[in-house]
């Protein structure tokens, strides 16, 4: 298989998998930013850079969400390379912001009937990606 030479790219990943407490708070800025990889998060991100490394090569840099989990899948990939690559957190690739959802349980948001309409896991999945929760932002 032939390289693409990556440093003419962008190239996009989602962290690796997390585990999901079924009653987290709810916002970007808060419990949820700090959820470490998974075994299976951490192997996928080996994966990713066995992928990439096959794919395009090495990467002069990788940009990355400030997120625990952002931060650790880029962090594996990176050191699977012979070079250093750096790695620089923007905070503008942060979650999602949830708006008025923000800092509630997930418990207590299913509670509050004018509340329950914007979580994802109450909504078709073809909705999920333009549900916007008052003052906060869509998929």
């Amino acid at each position: 298989m032939e390289t693409i030479d990556a440093s003419k790219y962008y190239i996009m990943a989602r962290h690796g998998e997390v585990d999901r407490e079924s009653d987290l708070i709810i916002g970007s800025g808060n419990e949820s930013g700090n959820i470490p990889l998974n075994r299976e998060g951490r192997n996928q991100a080996i994966r990713l850079a066995y992928e990439f490394q096959k794919r395009f090569g090495e990467p002069s840099l990788i940009i990355t969400s400030p997120l625990r989990r952002a931060l650790e899948t880029a962090e594996i990939v990176a050191s699977s390379f012979s070079i250093t690559i750096p790695i620089v957190p923007i905070s503008a690739l942060q979650a999602q912001n949830f708006g008025v959802l923000e800092g509630y349980r997930v418990s207590e948001a299913r509670e509050i009937d004018t509340l329950k309409p914007f979580l994802y896991m109450n909504n078709p999945a073809e909705d999920r990606y333009t549900l916007k929760p008052p003052s906060g932002e869509s998929l």
